[in-house]
């Protein structure tokens, strides 16, 4: 008998079309999310406006047709992370976000480690996706790694997650940081405690 499907969290349906729609695909224009997605105009006008406001997309490039330039649309950082949470095994989305936002290595990283890390990171991204300023910066990886660091890992999720470290350097200082700072509340609660 196999487990029942867990629920993933309620987020507006054309919204979530046009996210996984994008990290799927190139910038396109409104046009090409409404082709791509199946909804009419409106419809999709509505969700693209929203998902800009939240910054969930943004404007990447243009398109020039018939001399009239047209804006193409692509995931912004907060849009890369909900779209990892829906479908956290594509390797596609990687490979696209490094050619859209090549400088952008903590994006590159959290791609490749929510998947390793399992459902709870990918929950704790969800969250910081919908909830936080335009960027997730420093503070929210680090309250990522610190709040999965309470639920059990297996030995390969750790042989997997400390390959991925190495393969950013940048992330594994500010990883070693977060954990030589919990190691050091833990101890001063033992002390207090005991």
């Amino acid at each position: 008998m196999s487990k029942p499907k867990q629920e993933r969290h309620n987020f507006p349906e054309v919204q979530k079309l046009i996210v996984l729609h994008l990290a799927k695909s190139e910038p396109q224009t409104i046009n090409k999310i409404k082709k791509g997605i199946g909804k009419d105009y409106k419809s999709t006008h509505e969700a693209l406006t929203s998902l800009k406001q939240k910054n969930l997309v943004q404007e990447t490039t243009t398109k020039t047709y018939r001399n009239r330039k047209f804006p193409e649309f692509w995931l912004a950082e907060k849009g890369i992370f909900l779209a990892v949470y829906y479908e956290p095994k594509s390797g596609s989305l990687l490979t696209r976000a490094i050619k859209i936002y090549p400088e952008n290595r903590k994006v590159h990283f959290l791609i490749e480690a929510a998947p390793i890390l399992g459902q709870y990171a990918l929950d704790v991204l969800y969250l910081a996706a919908i909830t936080v300023g335009d960027e997730i910066d420093e503070t929210e990886i680090n309250y990522l790694f610190s709040q999965q660091m309470t639920h059990k890992l297996t030995r390969q999720q750790v042989n997997q997650f400390a390959a991925l470290l190495k393969k950013y350097p940048e992330q594994q200082r500010e990883c070693e940081t977060s954990l030589d700072q919990a190691t050091e509340n833990i101890s001063k609660i033992r002390k207090l405690i005991s």
